[in-house]
């Protein structure tokens, strides 16, 4: 079970492609929390880009998504720093201050996130490979899962 919250350290990981670019969230992985989902490895419609992301506040990609390519994302949280990273394709592209992170203790959500507590964001495409580890990898070890 990976804990997630204020000074609890961790990383996700997966290989996805899109089907098609939708036009709303599609999250790749995620993990229950209750009303909503405690992280978001995620397409965000509203940028274009690749996000790691918690309720109202994300990391955004310089990477646009494009349909039928794998691309690996990497969200990493370091609790020390209060830091929400997104790495894609073994590249740090973001980085943005979490000061107040949510706690989940509920199981990983694969291909979907949750919302009022309703599944929610489906993920049009492929998810593979998909890891998590209870504390934030550095750069070198974000580049050797690829």
């Amino acid at each position: 079970m990976l804990r997630t919250g204020k000074g609890r350290s961790f990383t996700v990981s997966a290989w996805v492609a899109l089907s098609r670019v939708p036009s709303f969230f599609a999250t790749a992985v995620s993990q229950d929390a209750g009303d909503v989902s405690g992280f978001y490895l995620q397409y965000s419609a509203a940028e274009n880009r690749w996000a790691f992301a918690r309720p109202g506040l994300r990391a955004l990609s310089f990477t646009v998504p494009k349909p039928d390519v794998w691309t690996h994302l990497v969200g990493v949280y370091e609790g020390a720093r209060n830091q929400l990273l997104l790495y894609v394709d073994g590249v740090q592209e973001a980085g943005i201050n979490d000061s107040n992170p949510v706690a989940a203790q509920g199981p990983l959500l694969i291909g979907r996130a949750t919302t009022a507590g309703t599944p929610a964001d489906w993920f049009p495409g492929s998810i593979k490979q998909v890891q998590v580890f209870q504390r934030a990898l550095t750069a070198a070890q974000v580049k050797a899962l690829l």
